[in-house]
């Protein structure tokens, strides 16, 4: 009982965690493209329909858990290269980027070329990308001191114990 409730736990976590981390940056994207709520609510609607089907049908055709998630770097590079595009120019972007992916991804182009890449440097590729994000903390701290105050030393104790 207490293994199934480990695995349930751990997955819904990894569910949260990966969509979660999704809907800021689509957010993100969606606001430096001024779009309205109803497109940025579809937009949500997409992302957390493509990500249960695909987790489903991955899922089943390998017997064993996957879960698929928006990619973080990614989206966090596009959104900054967005700005003076139509939406159907960013939609353009994404299915285009997306396709590119998939298409490293299945040929496994992107492994071979992953391995002349020093991992610390794709660290700080990432680094980098995500620095605007992670320094938006700061205002977070000075406007919501008590809710982002407590999701800060949320995560620093749970880090602690894993």
């Amino acid at each position: 009982m207490i293994r199934l409730l480990s695995q349930v736990s751990a997955g819904a976590t990894a569910v949260f965690v990966g969509y979660s981390s999704a809907v800021v940056l689509i957010l993100e994207a969606a606001s430096q493209l001024d779009s309205s709520p109803a497109l940025q609510s579809a937009w949500l609607l997409a992302v957390g329909l493509a990500m249960g089907i695909s987790t489903i049908a991955l899922s089943l055709y390998y017997k064993a858990p996957v879960l698929t998630a928006w990619s973080t770097p990614g989206i966090a590079l596009l959104i900054g290269s967005l700005s003076g595009l139509t939406v159907a120019e960013a939609v353009g972007v994404f299915v285009f980027s997306s396709s590119l992916i998939v298409v490293f991804g299945v040929s496994g182009l992107a492994d071979r070329m992953m391995k002349w890449v020093p991992s610390h440097v794709a660290a700080a590729i990432l680094a980098g990308i995500l620095l605007k994000f992670v320094s938006a903390i700061l205002p977070a701290l000075i406007s919501f001191p008590i809710i982002a105050g407590g999701l800060i030393i949320i995560y620093f104790i749970c880090r602690a114990y894993t």
